[in-house]
């Protein structure tokens, strides 16, 4: 069992080796929506353009799913037992960042991104 597990984390290193905490995530989306203060965000805003989009009107960044419509730029993951979201609104300027020890649901009700999803809406209509 040993044996499978080192070539499970070996094999999924590229999804799940990346380690952070929630400081350094809001430090990040801070940086995404410009209001950290750094260098990084006229760098890290060329991600936040359209480079597809598709017949039924998903957008792809570069690493970002692009909701125009609500003008919601996010993206989420999942690997071993963990689950992440983070989603920001520029204009807004409004984010949300969870990290859950809980894997990925594929119940669009209890997943990750619904919950997501709800905050940052609350946030953007000043209701939180």
């Amino acid at each position: 069992m040993i044996g499978r597990l080192r070539v499970f984390k070996e094999t999924l290193a590229g999804a799940g080796a990346l380690r952070s905490t929630i400081k350094d995530q809001l430090s990040f989306l801070a940086s995404h929506l410009g209001t950290s203060g750094d260098k990084f965000h006229d760098i890290l805003a060329q991600t936040h353009s359209v480079q597809f989009e598709d017949k039924t009107g998903i957008c792809l960044g570069m690493n970002w799913i692009i909701d125009k419509e609500k003008g919601v730029i996010w993206h989420n993951g999942g690997t071993g037992g963990y689950s992440s979201f983070i989603g920001f609104n520029k204009e807004k300027q409004s984010g949300v960042v969870i990290l859950s020890n809980y894997a990925p649901s594929f119940s669009k009700k209890d997943s990750l991104d619904h919950i997501g999803f709800n905050i940052l809406e609350k946030l953007c209509s000043n209701e939180l």
